[in-house]
């Protein structure tokens, strides 16, 4: 079996047969990208064809904690120096340093793949939402800061013209609140928009009921869960393969059955090795392993099976499988479906996503939209270090590295 799953990743599938990003697929590959040691860029993450969505690790300081009352955000070596002023001249921790992203966005959009800013990670101390009020003005910001540019936002816009594809929420500490609020205001933002489609994704732990995202799954509308089926012995993907827990596939479909979107897609979420992104080295899985239960999982919900989500891109990188990316033995699997085995080719990555209409909004209850900028108070800047806010399979505190690769 591993010869044949190797072989997988050995062979080139023919561009007419490329699987790009297609929301309603089960062979989507989800990366997080922004904590790799020694990273390279964005842009080099999306011409892997391999990786269908990249979510953009970690906007990790909420306003409610944030300097200045805006949030912050940390995305390792890919920024430079430098955090943006709040209209009251209070030195923030919103990098304002981080041209090659930008740029980078644009041309992983035009190769199809969705960007996500994902909103959490390992942080204790500066992730919570004080309430429902400041959830959605917590919204309201990241859509004017990372959203589509507008005329009436006048406040700091990271990433300049570019725009992220949604928002994900990794959400590891301090309860629920907020979260249903904030997603359901994003939904309301997102109506306003209709140029192109944005999602809202989440990677709730495997345990059921997860402390954080569980009322926000049950309440608000998500497109993708990318559940972590690591750090939690009991729950994880591991167990499965040792075989015991075998009904954590049919736990979380129920859970997504009776949530507020009973249509989201499921990702099975590993870690790309046993070093670098996971802090016990059993929960990573074999290419053998991940086929066993992709095959299990899509065979019994194809439904509701979205594809496979990993933690992180320079892990993948760094764990070759026939001189190719971890990612892309992944991808490889979730395209064979039992006819063919086959992989993509990782120099090419030219697969577009056709323009797409939003879905019906289930959210209708919201207040008007508004301009936030000026709507959060006053605070200190960071402490000048560099977190790996690797969720929570490690929590290390480093310098910073070159600004640029």
């Amino acid at each position: 079996m591993l010869f044949a799953v190797l072989a997988i990743a050995a062979t080139f599938l023919p561009k007419a047969m490329a699987s790009g990003f297609d929301a309603s697929a089960a062979t989507n590959l989800a990366v997080y990208w922004g904590q790799g040691a020694d990273q390279g860029r964005l842009s080099q993450v999306c011409q892997q064809a391999s990786n269908d969505i990249i979510a953009l690790a970690f906007l990790h300081i909420f306003p409610d904690q944030g300097a200045g009352g805006y949030p912050g955000t940390n995305f390792g070596n890919a920024c430079g120096p430098g955090y943006f002023t709040t209209p009251n001249g209070t030195e923030s921790q919103l990098l304002s340093g981080c041209a090659d992203i930008a740029q980078d966005i644009a041309l992983c959009q035009s190769l199809g793949k969705k960007i996500l800013l994902s909103i959490g990670g390992a942080t204790p101390p500066t992730s919570m939402i004080n309430d429902d009020t400041s959830a959605v003005k917590f919204a309201d910001f990241v859509w004017g800061a990372f959203g589509p540019k507008r005329h009436d936002w006048t406040g700091p816009r990271p990433f300049g013209d570019a725009a992220v594809d949604g928002f994900d929420f990794d959400i590891e500490h301090n309860g629920p609140g907020g979260y249903a609020a904030m997603i359901t205001r994003l939904r309301r933002l997102y109506q306003t928009d209709l140029s192109k489609r944005y999602y809202i994704s989440g990677a709730p732990q495997c345990v059921i009921p997860d402390a954080q995202l569980s009322d926000a799954i049950k309440r608000s509308w998500f497109d993708f869960i990318f559940v972590q089926w690591y750090n939690t012995e009991s729950c994880s993907a591991r167990a499965y393969i040792n075989g015991a827990n075998r009904q954590i596939f049919d736990d979380w479909v129920q859970v997504v059955e009776t949530s507020f979107n009973p249509n989201a897609k499921i990702f099975i979420g590993l870690p790309a090795d046993s070093t670098t992104a996971v802090w016990n080295p059993t929960f990573y899985l074999n290419p053998t392993e991940v086929a066993t239960v992709v095959n299990d999982f899509r065979t019994k919900h194809p439904r509701q099976f979205g594809g496979v989500m990993l933690w992180e891109a320079r892990a993948s990188d760094l764990n070759p499988v026939n001189g190719k990316s971890f990612a892309a033995a992944c991808k490889a699997i979730l395209m064979d479906q039992g006819t063919q085995a086959a992989t993509l080719n990782e120099r090419d990555s030219t697969e577009t996503q056709p323009a797409s209409t939003l879905p019906n909004d289930p959210s209708t209850n919201h207040p008007p939209v508004n301009n936030p900028a000026s709507t959060y108070p006053s605070g200190k800047r960071s402490d000048g270090y560099l977190y790996d806010y690797s969720r929570r399979a490690r929590f290390i505190k480093v310098r910073r590295n070159s600004p640029r690769q």
